[in-house]
């Protein structure tokens, strides 16, 4: 898939992988680039009905949010980089990634003809961003894509983030969270028991032809910046992905 791999990243991954499955286990009995956006406004009509318009730049270089987009959006670039990752990934409303799907070579049984959430097309449009794509978790139970984002330009270690497509059997253990980040937050963010670190606040969702759930995570270098901003982080990936098109059709 064109990944980039490092030993210290796969180790990473592994250590993600394990926390997010066994937080669920416990409960569930398993078996820098700048993109200009599209300069018209255009209704994209597919098989399944009209979807989103794509965004509008105005001459003072705001981006505007197409009618009928209920996320978060930012006119222009923030200053933090993971809403600077929502207004990257807005280029892409109206257009959704192709995914494809995993064929018997591409990961474990479980996830055959599963949508591959790491197409090279999702890949391509992530390091048109500014990201670098990691290996990701190719294990029984669990598939990820995982991405690099450097926070600041002088900073040595990167933080990580993953979408990850995870099959188990039973009700997910999840609990809900008092925060409010914006549109949705009570049905996209949710804690994780038993999980460590950052990883006890995700994202969750699914995607359309698919049985598996998705969380979507992320990792920073060092010490952990606590719960709430584990949950704010998660938020603003959620959104990103979902303007990439690969959670487009999710319930």
């Amino acid at each position: 898939m064109g990944r980039f791999i490092r030993q210290t990243s796969t180790t990473l991954n592994v250590v993600i992988a394990t926390a997010m499955v066994g937080g669920l286990v416990a409960g569930c009995g398993v078996g820098e680039t700048n993109m200009p956006a599209k300069s018209e406004g255009e209704v994209i009509h597919t098989e399944g009905g009209t979807k989103s318009a794509a965004p509008v730049v105005t001459k003072d270089g705001r981006m505007l949010k197409p009618e009928g987009y209920e996320g978060i959006w930012f006119e222009t670039e923030p200053t933090d980089p993971w809403e600077r990752l929502v207004w990257l990934s807005q280029e892409f409303v109206g257009d959704p990634v192709f995914l494809g799907q995993l064929g018997p070579n591409d990961a474990a049984d479980a996830f055959t003809g599963q949508p591959d959430i790491c197409s090279d097309e999702l890949v391509a449009r992530m390091e048109s961003m500014g990201l670098e794509n990691r290996k990701g978790v190719n294990a029984p139970r669990l598939y990820s894509c995982d991405f690099e984002l450097k926070l600041k330009e002088n900073d040595f270690f990167n933080a990580f983030f993953s979408i990850e497509m995870i099959r188990i059997s039973g009700r997910p253990n999840f609990d809900s969270i008092d925060y409010n980040f914006g549109p949705k937050t009570s049905n996209i963010v949710r804690r994780v028991p038993g999980a460590k670190v950052d990883l006890h606040c995700v994202a969750v969702e699914e995607i359309e032809a698919s049985d598996s759930i998705i969380l979507i995570s992320s990792l920073l270098p060092g010490e952990s910046k606590g719960f709430k901003e584990a949950c704010r982080r998660s938020y603003n990936l959620y959104w990103t992905f979902k303007n990439l098109g690969i959670l487009e059709g999710a319930k």
